[in-house]
């Protein structure tokens, strides 16, 4: 049985506006995910943070 993984689905835009909002710094590298990629894809130089955790973290 394979796990089912959730594809991220939002806009380049609304992306750029969560690093503009938070001032995330540019040494990060934030990237926006590829189309239909899942939070399993991303490489292994970079964790996956989901904007859930800037928005209601209290930051």
């Amino acid at each position: 049985m394979t796990a089912a993984h959730a594809v991220i689905n939002w806009k380049e835009d609304e992306f750029q506006e969560l690093c503009r909002n938070f001032q995330f710094p540019v040494n990060w590298e934030a990237m926006f995910p590829s189309a239909r990629s899942t939070t399993v894809d991303a490489s292994p130089d970079f964790i996956t943070l989901y904007t859930t955790f800037f928005k209601e973290g209290n930051f």
